[in-house]
């Protein structure tokens, strides 16, 4: 059984918050799986709701009991290896609650395996190099096209990105990985899911690209030197160097599904 925090808490104990609406308690009610929770997503016609129910799954922690998610990992997850793996991650403006989610991107980062990422940026104050159309174009090649798999980390924040600013299908004809759920498998007890502390963790690559953006932001008076509080702003920094952050994140992203995937295979959890 997998249960968000935020699901518990609104149906512990038989107990409902008053302050959802009948339909909101249903979808929390049904949220017992990941086969309920794909389900559910995918039943979803509402972009209100979608927004929602996204928000309120977003950074919980899952509690995965034996047996259960057996069948909606062999549905979605099951990589074919004769298919051509494309990594993308979105660099965006700030990250803001609903109904200003999912922010606004600025930039898209495309790795097909075999060649070298690319990073379209856009919306950038410097450093762009093309339109928003030629990035939509350019993703749209692989997520029309069965030919393809594509992966991502965290993919319902980017998948969301794909609907609501690009108007692209949540399930898109090239099958969807998301390397952060082969993470929380391989370590649900890890206490940072990450994908770069996950990336330094197993393939020894320091996050030096984000150090960089990170030193840009804070030399030039864009936010102070804070843990957390400069990702906020990477839409402000230039272009090319955001690139580079963005390049290494979908490069992170590929290396890191192709090693996890064959581990939680052996595992036998697919």
């Amino acid at each position: 059984m997998i249960m968000t925090a935020t699901t518990a808490e609104v149906c512990g104990g038989g107990q409902v918050d008053s302050g959802l609406t009948d339909r909101q308690k249903s979808l929390l009610s049904d949220l017992r799986s990941w086969a309920t929770l794909h389900q559910i997503i995918t039943g979803i016609d509402s972009e209100d709701e979608l927004v929602w129910m996204m928000r309120a799954i977003q950074g919980t922690a899952f509690f995965v009991g034996s047996g259960s998610v057996e069948s909606f990992l062999k549905a979605n997850y099951r990589y074919r290896p004769y298919m051509t793996l494309v990594a993308y991650d979105f660099e965006t403006e700030e990250i803001k609650d609903y109904p200003q989610y999912p922010p606004k991107p600025v930039g898209i980062s495309i790795y097909e395996k075999g060649g070298t990422p690319h990073y379209y940026a856009w919306g950038h104050p410097t450093g762009n190099n093309c339109t928003e159309d030629e990035a939509i174009q350019a993703i749209s090649k692989y997520w029309h096209s069965a030919e393809y798999e594509l992966v991502a980390w965290n993919s319902p924040f980017d998948r969301l990105i794909c609907h609501v600013h690009w108007g692209l299908p949540l399930n898109s004809a090239a099958k969807q990985h998301d390397g952060l759920v082969l993470a929380f498998l391989l370590d649900p007890h890890a206490r940072e899911l990450g994908l770069k502390p996950v990336a330094e963790k197993e393939l020894g690559l320091p996050p030096e690209e984000r150090d960089a953006v990170k030193d840009w932001l804070v030399s030039n008076g864009v936010c102070k030197d804070s843990k957390r509080a400069w990702g906020a702003h990477i839409s402000k920094a230039p272009g090319d160097l955001v690139g580079k952050y963005a390049d290494g994140d979908t490069l992170r992203t590929l290396q890191l599904f192709e090693l996890q995937y064959k581990k939680v295979v052996d595992a036998g959890m697919l």
